[in-house]
């Protein structure tokens, strides 16, 4: 069967449909985020109600981080979903040298930030499903006009890198969710 024939793809993406045991409907993909790099000591930007958090030299922003000697930048690594035009992205935080850290700060939010890069990084956070244990090679590619910068893996041993660059299932994208605690499969029963 191919995905446009299969009903939980159909009510996954159906705004009308209710689920039979909760009520719970979708509006189709949605992606999975970090708030803060992980190696960030001093609580979550969520918790700190969308202001940034400030320990003496140490910042983090909704885009931005700086611990100590580390500087840090809020990407999205983007894996196609099979046999659609959608995609499905991990909110993830990634190193950055200083000098192109400063260049980014100085470009944010315009189209100079097109001038930067790519820039080499690591991943900074450890996703679910992959056990990467954060700490992947990376690339970060800055697209401006306020979009948050691509971030592409490197690591050729990287089951990340693979699905990246080929896709993924939409049951691979199920269980994606399913590991980072969020299993919507029972609620794409017939309702």
């Amino acid at each position: 069967m191919n995905l446009a024939e299969d009903p939980r793809w159909r009510r996954f993406n159906d705004h009308g449909f209710h689920c039979r045991c909760c009520g719970k409907s979708f509006s189709g993909i949605f992606d999975l985020a970090y708030d803060h790099p992980d190696p960030w000591l001093h609580g979550s930007f969520r918790d700190n109600y969308g202001d940034d958090v400030r320990v003496g030299g140490d910042i983090l922003g909704s885009d931005i981080c700086i611990q100590g000697d580390d500087y840090f930048v809020r990407g999205l690594i983007e894996i196609p979903i099979l046999e659609t035009e959608k995609r499905f992205a991990f909110g993830v935080w990634s190193t950055l040298h200083k000098d192109n850290f400063e260049a980014y700060l100085k470009a944010y939010g315009t189209q100079d930030e097109l001038l930067i890069g790519p820039c080499f990084g690591w991943l900074a956070n450890n996703l679910p499903h992959y056990g990467n244990g954060g700490f992947l090679k990376t690339e970060v590619i800055f697209r401006g006009g306020g979009q948050r910068p691509r971030v592409n893996v490197w690591d050729e041993s990287s089951t990340l890198k693979r699905d990246q660059e080929n896709g993924i299932s939409f049951d691979q994208l199920l269980d994606l969710y399913a590991v980072a605690g969020t299993d919507i499969r029972p609620h794409l029963l017939e309702g």
